[in-house]
């Protein structure tokens, strides 16, 4: 019985720092900047290379709003939040981008990017959100009134002039190859669920096999003569699981993770064989 219980604590020890040690947070930004500094040349959070670079029309400046964009049940919030505005003239444009500390390569694994965004005021031409390493567009913001949010393609959400703001909790599907990558977006999913029990809008790009995706980039106006869109971002994190691409591993309103699930059975298995030893 000594031996049974022994191998069985080792068992489930095992089990659980492979859950921990598999647990990775690649990038992180939550804008806990100063409210009203602009977003250019600020380099907090982790995972970073450098710095944001961010330009924009002298009348739009990129800059730090006071205040989490919003409460969300299960996200966890710190600092301010970034506005990032476009405004096209034909020649002139808005563009934010930071790089990577280290590549997110096409490894075969599987990656969650979590962001907040709001948006509002598309007149002419898009509005992207881009993941460098691929030349799409993973994010568009479009022309239509409201504000369309198109995930590859696909409408997923509307901006609104009240700015409401949405949870986007990408899955992407490293492919290990040439070939595409499996991506999937959710919109404002329910943190207390599974999430085989959300529903979400399939799609794929193709990543550069040997660098693998390298930065984030907002490009505010690629084209069109007359254009403005209104955009607001928080909690921007990458990671290998989608309790941290929200900011926690586990809390009252978020499932627990393999991990504690493996702590709670190997509590009871203990007790279990306890029993079974007094009997």
């Amino acid at each position: 019985m000594r031996h049974l219980v022994r191998t069985a604590w080792v068992c489930l020890a095992v089990v659980c720092w492979a859950q921990l040690a598999g647990a990775t947070l690649f990038v992180e930004e939550s804008f806990d900047y100063n409210e009203g500094l602009l977003l250019n040349g600020l380099d907090g959070g982790t995972g970073w290379a450098g710095a944001w670079t961010a330009n924009s029309h002298p009348n739009f400046p990129q800059d730090i709003q006071a205040g989490n964009l919003a409460d969300y049940p299960g996200l966890v919030n710190a600092g301010n939040h970034a506005r990032l505005w476009a405004c096209g003239n034909g020649s002139v444009y808005s563009r934010a981008e930071r790089v990577f500390q280290d590549p997110i390569a096409d490894s075969g694994q599987t990656v969650w990017w979590g962001f907040q965004m709001a948006a509002y005021g598309a007149k002419r031409g898009p509005a992207d959100l881009l993941l460098p390493g691929s030349d799409t567009a993973v994010f568009s913001m479009t022309s239509d009134q409201p504000t369309a949010i198109s995930f590859l393609g696909t409408k997923v959400a509307d901006g609104d002039p009240s700015y409401t703001p949405h949870l986007f909790l990408v899955e992407i599907a490293m492919s290990d190859d040439p070939g595409p990558e499996t991506a999937t977006c959710y919109v404002d999913p329910d943190l207390s669920l599974d999430p085989s029990a959300w529903t979400g809008t399939p799609g794929s790009f193709t990543a550069d096999p040997t660098t693998g995706l390298t930065g984030l980039k907002w490009d505010g106006a690629r084209a069109g003569t007359s254009m403005q869109a209104d955009l607001y971002f928080d909690e921007i994190r990458f990671a290998t699981t989608w309790q941290e691409a929200v900011g926690a591993s586990a809390g009252d309103d978020i499932i627990p993770e393999p991990t504690t699930v493996a702590l709670l059975a190997l509590g009871g298995l203990g007790a279990l064989l306890r029993r079974r030893r007094r009997a």
